[in-house]
């Protein structure tokens, strides 16, 4: 039991600083070790930084080295649950005799950890060594780390495949539809198959150039690749050229990947070579062009500052749609569903007002976009959320303002106090923000005033207040001994025009 505790603290984290361990696996076809580092976990195969473990609340994040999220372990019950970048369950650690068992998302067993004299050895499922660790501690295997390092060892190749097309633009006219692959220009003597590989960073530059290098080419001709409806990796589409298009920009959006609408990492090299043997052995066919009535579609009418709509077919899970979206002025890209509704909110707050909230010094406060008024403990209160404390003196504020700017929708304000009678004075709140001029302290002997006083200069400002609220509140309980410990609460409506709130009983 001691050593599973001990594997529980490693899981978590807590203990990386404390002692340092080396793993070393080689699982799947893949080699990588770990090693704690500060308060993460780095992994490294063939010599490179492949990924790192950092604690993220009650959970371990697991991520590559340039930040992609693979997924996550946590706690469950006795047992350990892997999750990966999707949130689906993909294995579990649970503790069995003196062995960790793991187990993939199925439930079967993929093999163990045990101690063995000072470490750790790490088998398969049928019993054969994977690696070790050169501690009893047992870390945990990284098992959404390992899936994507097997998964990137599998042979691929990138390709670039239309993402979007708007609608009124020369692409649409020409024939282009989201979800197209990319093949070359008539005339030309390129072709993607030219540049094809694995790095879709480096690939995506190449095919990059030739597309810019045609766009002042006057009647240029694209020449597609059109999956069929519901293809995946196997190519059952046809060829295509498009109609000639005119100079400059075309209306499109192009993406070069390992993994796309109709095709990924597994299955990219065989779906590329069926292309291929598609694009030498047949003519392409002039594409078809029916453009839809955008007139037909709902449009969003709101206004959304800095972005504008447009009508477009966009690949949408894995299938193209046609709809309009909102895009950003600015940078050209689309806008999802929460970054339209951040800036509309954003815009809002610009002419909502700004208040000052006042009650008992420490009090808690809480607002509501929903109810009126309230009732009850505002802790309990669903249509309540807490929103921070006022400070030693009874001022509530804000990212260090005093002046709180209301959210959108505010109906209502309340407070939570718990504290000796003598901590509800109406008549000190918010008085006094200087320590020095403050009664409770001025009631000192001037030694122990002066002491207080310097306490309080040598505490960050930004915990001044705090420290001073428990220095009051120790010089009034020795001045009211056998004071009632009392809680009061209450809601105060949000009326227009009013500035300033003060929330006591």
């Amino acid at each position: 039991m001691k050593k599973f505790l001990l594997a529980f603290a490693i899981v978590l984290l807590s203990a990386v600083t404390a002692s340092a361990w080396d793993m070393k696996i080689k699982v799947g076809g893949i080699s990588y070790e770990g090693s704690p580092q500060g308060s993460e976990i780095r992994y490294v195969s063939k010599g490179k930084t492949a990924g790192y473990a950092r604690q993220l609340g009650n959970e371990i994040n697991f991520t590559s080295a340039s930040g992609q999220r693979l997924g996550s372990v946590s706690r469950l019950g006795n047992s350990w649950q892997f999750r990966d970048a999707r949130g689906q369950s993909i294995g579990s650690a649970t503790p069995l005799g003196e062995a960790l068992v793991y187990r993939d998302g199925r439930g079967l067993n993929i093999g163990e950890s045990r101690v063995l004299g000072n470490g750790t050895v790490y088998r398969d499922g049928k019993g054969t060594l994977l690696g070790e660790a050169n501690t009893t501690s047992m870390p945990l295997r990284p098992l959404p780390l390992e899936n994507w390092l097997i998964e990137q060892s599998i042979p691929s190749v990138c390709l670039t495949y239309v993402q979007s097309v708007t609608w009124d633009k020369p692409a649409a006219k020409a024939g282009l539809r989201a979800g197209d692959i990319l093949i070359g220009f008539a005339g030309q003597d390129w072709t993607l198959f030219d540049v094809l590989g694995p790095s879709h960073a480096a690939m995506h530059k190449k095919v990059k150039a030739q597309v810019e290098a045609v766009r002042e080419i006057p009647g240029i001709e694209y020449i597609v690749y059109r999956p069929a409806q519901g293809e995946k990796g196997m190519a059952r589409g046809a060829i295509f050229k498009l109609a000639p298009m005119p100079l400059g920009l075309k209306g499109y959006r192009y993406v070069t990947a390992e993994d796309g609408p109709t095709f990924n990492r597994r299955n990219s090299i065989n779906y590329v070579e069926q292309i291929k043997k598609l694009y030498l052995t047949e003519a392409p066919r002039q594409a078809p062009v029916s453009i839809p009535d955008a007139g037909s579609y709902r449009r969003d009418e709101r206004a959304v500052p800095g972005a504008h709509q447009e009508f477009r077919e966009v690949i949408e899970r894995g299938s193209p749609r046609s709809k309009w979206v909102w895009i950003d002025d600015a940078k050209g890209n689309v806008l999802d569903a929460d970054g339209v509704s951040r800036r509309i909110y954003q815009e809002q707050m610009k002419s909502q007002p700004t208040v000052t909230i006042l009650s008992y010094p420490m009090a808690k406060i809480f607002l509501s976009t929903t109810a009126d008024t309230g009732s009850g403990d505002p802790h309990l209160n669903r249509e309540f959320k807490f929103i921070g404390m006022a400070d030693g003196n009874g001022v509530f504020t804000n990212s260090g303002k005093t002046a709180y700017t209301l959210p959108v929708g505010a109906k209502c304000l309340a407070f939570y106090k718990q504290g000796k009678e003598y901590e509800f004075d109406v008549e000190s709140i918010g008085r006094s923000t200087a320590p020095e001029d403050d009664p409770a302290l001025k009631s000192l002997p001037e030694g122990q005033r002066a002491q207080m006083l310097a306490l309080l200069q040598q505490t960050p400002p930004e915990l001044r207040s705090q420290m001073l609220a428990q220095i009051k509140s120790q010089i009034l309980e020795a001045a009211h001994p056998g004071t009632k410990y009392v809680t009061r609460f209450g809601y105060v409506p949000i009326r227009e025009g009013q500035a300033s709130y003060t929330l006591a009983q």
